[in-house]
């Protein structure tokens, strides 16, 4: 089933008293590309998320974020900046004894002051594992959810589109008698008004009627078209990114209904035309977003 190259996939998790979140959005482009973001620690490892990217993704314009945030440590270590302390006490001493005063040392108090206690906590050394990439394909599933889900209403709408172009080509091909027998009916009208109805050749009328067949034959482009539709089918439910090959059968259904409407010229026959190359063109603008 088609996928879409629209896109956004999420996934956060704890390892090793760090929190990793991965991001990756996704929008259409002709060929893959990848830009990766990753925090220094990490930047070595590019290749190796470059290839889990290409492995999930065959086509479309990606956009992946890693981000690492340092989680509290459980057992901090405590510094105190003992020669910032004795200069405090140092002071409060000299006040007592300066002023005849007997206030206590309140260490609490002292504890406070700006500077005096530095907390601290042993940074790890983060190294890419198993852990790390199951946390990223998993973003990288949830992208493929979501692209997965836009591809189904994408299929809807190619399968009535399609539908539309083959109905308005039944309408087409239905015309063809009528036009056939508007066109013998004028032929013979002109030899009438030229010469004498008594005399006239039906077997040059109808030689007439037989090349102007022969010259708005559309079999073999219908038929295309109708080969076009069903390949464009096993395409859609295809397991195998086939937006490029999709793309080339529009390309070739537009081709063969310009081919029709050059070799009919008839109104009814145009309104059809029409419809169906408004029906292509919208397939086209869906089909870039199919990867």
């Amino acid at each position: 089933m088609i996928k879409s190259m629209t896109g956004f996939g999420y996934n956060e998790f704890v390892y090793n008293n760090f929190r990793f979140i991965v991001n990756i959005k996704t929008v259409n482009s002709r060929f893959l590309d990848i830009k990766i973001n990753l925090p220094q620690e990490l930047i070595h490892t590019e290749p190796k998320i470059v290839d889990l990217v290409h492995n999930k993704i065959n086509r479309g314009k990606v956009e992946f974020n890693l981000w690492i945030e340092e989680l509290p440590q459980t057992k901090p270590h405590i510094k105190v900046n003992y020669p910032l302390l004795e200069e405090y006490i140092k002071i409060l001493k000299h006040i007592n004894v300066k002023y005849n005063m007997n206030s206590q040392v309140n260490i609490t108090e002292l504890l406070k002051i700006n500077g005096m206690l530095k907390v601290t906590y042993q940074t790890q050394h983060i190294e890419y594992n198993r852990t790390i990439e199951n946390g990223i394909l998993k973003a990288l599933n949830n992208l493929n959810k979501m692209r997965a889900k836009e591809g189904k209403i994408l299929y809807k709408n190619f399968i009535f589109l399609l539908s539309e172009i083959r109905t308005n080509l039944k309408k087409i091909k239905k015309q063809l008698p009528i036009i056939m027998k508007k066109y013998e009916e004028r032929i013979k009208k002109k030899v009438l008004d030229l010469i004498d109805a008594k005399k006239y050749d039906e077997n040059r009328i109808l030689m007439e009627v037989a090349l102007f067949a022969d010259k708005i034959d559309i079999n073999e482009e219908t038929e295309r078209i109708e080969s076009h539709i069903m390949q464009m089918k096993d395409y859609l439910r295809a397991s195998q990114p086939s937006g490029r090959q999709m793309e080339f059968l529009l390309q070739e259904m537009l081709r063969e209904i310009n081919t029709v409407s050059s070799k009919i010229a008839d109104v009814k026959v145009t309104k059809n035309v029409i419809k169906i190359k408004e029906s292509i063109e919208k397939l086209k603008e869906q089909v870039r977003n199919i990867e």
